[in-house]
Order: structure tokens, then C-alpha cells, then sequence
């Protein structure tokens, strides 16, 4: 969390998602994320976010392959009190462990259109911040290969 408090702290976050591929090395993914962001001694709160993305796979047909992400997202408090609009974008690299089994990692930028995300208005700059994850991806067809 890059915000008006000082000392971020690193927290946990869950995360589920479908995709619709258009060809083996584009798809569109919809995704629910539940974290949360912290600063040390000041701040500690749950968000969830709907997030869309375009993403583009560079080597599809690769056992290892990166990708690059990016789109519009919607997020809110674990109160629903406190809502945000969002850019997000980002890459990551994925491991083909099987035909229907991809291990993830990747990182993501996320640009909000609010500066009040850590409760705080303050500054020339709207709150943003890191998400980074590693997962297994469950493909249930043949579509990506």
C-alpha cells in the first residue's frame, strides 16, 4: 500500500477467476480478490475487488509462457462503506504442469481513482498499491493449448 501513511506492511490475499480465452494467447478474466492493506501501527483493512482483464499470453503453446495483464476493477471495504474505481495492469509467468494444470506467479499494479482507500485524504496523489500472488491455474478444456 503506497498511501499517505508511512511503512506498508505485507498482508495475505485470496483470489478466484474465470476466463474466456478468444484465441490460445488472448482471454478475458474476470476475477473476486480478497486482501487486505496495512500500514504498520496505523491501519489494517479488508477490501474485496471485481476486477476485469484483458490478457495476453506470450508463448501459448510453451510449457513456460509470460503474460501481461491489464484492465478496469471495482473495489470496497469488508463494511461496503468505502469504495473505490481501479486501473489495474501487470505480468506474470506461468508453468504448464500438465494440459490442464498452470502454476502462476505474477505482480500487479493497481491505480485507484481515490485517494481515501487508507481513510486518509491527503497529498496530490490518489492511494495505490501492490498485489503480488502465486497459484495454480485449473483449465477445463483444451482451449489454451
Amino acid at each position: 500500500m503506497d498511501g499517505d501513511y508511512a511503512n506498508p506492511l505485507i498482508r495475505p490475499m485470496a483470489r478466484g477467476a474465470l476466463k474466456f480465452f478468444f484465441s490460445p494467447g488472448f482471454n478475458l478474466s474476470a476475477s473476486v480478490n480478497a486482501f487486505k492493506l496495512a500500514n504498520k501501527d496505523r491501519l489494517d483493512v479488508g477490501y474485496v475487488t471485481f476486477d476485469l482483464n484483458a490478457e495476453l499470453i506470450l508463448l501459448p503453446k510453451d510449457k513456460l509462457s509470460p503474460y501481461i495483464f491489464g484492465g478496469i476493477g471495482y473495489g470496497e471495504n469488508k463494511n461496503f462503506d468505502n469504495f473505490h474505481f481501479k486501473f489495474q495492469y501487470g505480468a506474470g509467468l506461468e508453468y504448464m504442469a500438465s494440459k490442464t494444470v498452470g502454476i502462476k506467479m505474477y505482480a500487479e499494479h493497481n491505480l485507484n481513482f481515490s485517494d481515501n482507500i487508507d481513510y486518509m485524504i491527503r497529498g496530490v496523489r490518489d492511494d495505490y498499491y501492490y498485489r503480488f500472488g502465486f497459484g495454480l491455474t485449473f483449465y477445463l478444456s483444451n482451449k489454451k493449448n
